[in-house]
């Protein structure tokens, strides 16, 4: 098993920037309200809609634009979510952690599938690169990090909420 392979490497990036994110983001979540917090982690979601423009732009010179196509219909759907999670957070809408809880499904299962694609493609030889790292899938792992503490405030959001330490949201 070599370490150029993406089905190895995504893993292992997707660890570093969770070890990141975690030292990070868990000092600013104990003096932060966690809507704050899920606003700034919704945000970077909607830089997404770079993926889906990049995929559509190299997607008539590749050798697999149906992998593409995949990627800009993941990318473009997880960004449009992302924008109306982030407007339902920021007017503290009762419906806006569904739709945060939402948005990170379907953008998790988008990488997931389009990393898993990618590895099959890159083991068959269908697609070849020159670098040790390959750039699309450290994005990929980023955003899987992002991903998983979303579900780690909604989470810890919802047990607070539980205890009653939040105050309600707002109807809407």
């Amino acid at each position: 098993m070599s370490l150029r392979f993406i089905y190895v490497q995504y893993p292992l990036e997707t660890l570093a920037f969770v070890a990141l994110l975690y030292f990070l983001i868990s000092r600013a979540m104990r003096s932060r309200d966690p809507r704050t917090v899920l606003l700034v982690l919704v945000g970077l979601n909607v830089l997404r809609f770079g993926g889906l423009a990049g995929a559509l732009a190299a997607r008539k010179t590749s050798d697999a634009p149906a992998f593409l196509t995949q990627v800009a219909i993941g990318d473009g759907l997880t960004a449009l979510l992302a924008l109306i999670a982030f407007l339902l957070l920021s007017r503290r809408s009762r419906r806006a952690l569904a739709a945060v809880l939402f948005m990170n499904v379907i953008g998790l299962l988008d990488i997931l599938t389009s990393e898993a694609w990618l590895g099959a493609l890159e083991v068959r030889g269908t697609i070849a690169r020159d670098s040790f790292l390959h750039g699309p899938s450290v994005g990929a792992a980023l955003f899987t990090a992002v991903h998983l503490f979303i579900f780690y405030v909604l989470a810890r959001q919802a047990t607070a909420s539980e205890r009653g330490l939040l105050p309600p949201p707002s109807p809407g």
